[in-house]
């Protein structure tokens, strides 16, 4: 099994594009002020959608739930915390990238 590490920024919108299971694919992160969470969009080097709006949550094997191998991904992300003090995800945009961090397996 390997692991990425993606990293997570204290902005309320970002993206960048990252390397996952040999293929480039763009990561958009926004922070939804209405449900107080942050969702993410995957899209791949050519433009086309693998996943808009996935609502990320902590500590539950995302994308696992999804049959993604054709467009590449075999794997899941995890949001893992930091420490105890990581059960503050909804309480603001900031709050994820300090008290948790993101990780692919595959």
């Amino acid at each position: 099994m390997k692991i990425i590490q993606l990293p997570l920024y204290e902005d309320q919108y970002y993206t960048y594009s990252t390397a996952i299971e040999g293929a480039r694919f763009t990561l958009t992160f926004l922070w939804n002020e209405r449900d107080n969470g942050w969702r993410l969009d995957i899209v791949k080097e050519d433009g086309s959608p693998v996943l808009l709006g996935y609502k990320l949550v902590s500590s539950y094997p995302m994308l696992a739930d999804y049959s993604l191998n054709d467009d590449g991904l075999s794997g899941y992300m995890i949001l893992l915390p930091k420490s105890k003090e990581a059960g503050l995800l909804k309480t603001s945009a900031s709050a994820m990238a300090q008290y948790y961090n993101l990780y692919y397996l595959y």
